[in-house]
């Protein structure tokens, strides 16, 4: 029967062991095991990484105030397929934003007079997004309410010739830089609420048959509110 003892050596486990003769050679059998402090701590890292995570992770900002008030502002304003952009603070020179923006089509307008096919595409394309309802409409420039806060988001295109869907996509970059700062930067952070793409693929092994689908022009199925259009 095994006997454990808490030591100042931390716990031994100890037995009685039979009698022999004293003329008799005795050996003894001891077991010994000592649990690192550095490998406990890796241990348990590599089973917090390895673990399927229950909730969605944050975005690098954490839990800071600015991450909150992006999901409050998304509460208070948005309604059936319409948002508010969540602005903190805007202030552009609109000729400024204007030339970044015509800069950038210029170079659009250069590559598509060298490409024939790929100009008639590029005009396909912005014949369907004006006809769907919502995504672009003309604006006149008497329609503008603060020209102080307005901005143009460039655009260009990017051709996929492996794609089976859709060679042509079209790529607005709010990040392009007007009187020092871009759109994005006026934007707050909101949290991330899609799932990380390891946890997916490991959550799919767990069952025999998996389904996948894709939403067709999601991005252009929600409106900006129109107090937002200038943006």
């Amino acid at each position: 029967m095994s006997l454990p003892q808490n030591t100042t050596l931390d716990w031994i486990l100890s037995r009685p062991i039979a009698s022999f003769p004293t003329t008799e050679s005795i050996s003894a059998l001891a077991h010994h095991g000592i649990i690192l402090e550095t490998l406990d701590r890796d241990l348990r890292r590599f089973w917090k990484i390895e673990e399927v995570p229950q909730k969605a992770s944050r975005s690098p900002e954490g839990s800071t105030r600015g991450e909150h008030q992006c999901e409050e502002h998304f509460r208070t304003t948005h309604s059936r397929y319409i948002v508010r952009l969540p602005v903190k603070t805007i202030y552009f020179d609109r000729w400024i934003a204007l030339y970044c923006t015509v800069s950038s089509f210029c170079r659009l307008e250069q590559r598509l007079i060298r490409d024939s096919i790929t100009a008639s595409e590029y005009r396909e394309f912005l014949a369907e997004y004006e006809t769907l309802v919502g995504p672009m409409i003309k604006s006149p420039s008497t329609e503008i309410v603060k020209p102080e806060q307005t901005y143009y988001i460039p655009h260009h295109i990017v051709l996929r010739d492996s794609s089976t869907t859709i060679r042509l996509r079209m790529i607005f970059n709010a990040l392009c830089s007007s009187n020092g700062t871009s759109l994005n930067d006026h934007m707050l952070i909101g949290p991330k609420f899609q799932r990380d793409l390891a946890t997916v693929l490991m959550q799919r092994r767990k069952y025999r048959y998996v389904f996948t689908a894709d939403i067709a022009k999601m991005y252009r199925q929600i409106l900006v509110d129109s107090q937002d259009t200038d943006y």
